[in-house]
């Protein structure tokens, strides 16, 4: 079982992927919206998907599902800084930055529940 003291940063990976498949969504549909835009619309909904995919195999291969998680938060952080003007935007950002924080963190840390290299050396 997963527990929300230690992973409260994956609801927080939720609500980014949701504003991201919005967003997505938005910019797709828009009938003012051209090529680029559109083009957009479809990495935003490229990335949202990674963070689902990502937050469904963290549990069993958590390497891989926080990369995923964090290399899908990027485009979030990004977003800040191109629209820096909009004080909403820096929420954004700054939750992507805490997201992408830890979700690299379990890309790097070792598994608690299986013994390391080391251990069965000895």
């Amino acid at each position: 079982m997963v527990s929300f003291k230690k992973n409260w940063w994956m609801w927080l990976a939720g609500l980014l992927g949701t504003w991201q498949l919005v967003m997505a969504v938005g910019l797709t549909i828009d009938p003012d919206s051209k090529g680029g835009d559109r083009i957009l619309g479809l990495a935003f909904g490229a990335v949202a998907i990674a963070i689902f995919i990502g937050l469904r195999l963290i549990a069993q291969r958590p390497s891989l599902g926080g990369g995923l998680i964090a290399v899908g938060a990027i485009p979030s952080a990004a977003t800040g800084v191109i629209f820096f003007w909009f004080p909403p935007m820096w929420l954004v950002t700054v939750a992507a930055v805490v997201v992408i924080v830890h979700a690299a963190e379990e890309v790097v840390s070792p598994r608690r529940d299986r013994p390391s290299v080391a251990a069965e050396a000895v």
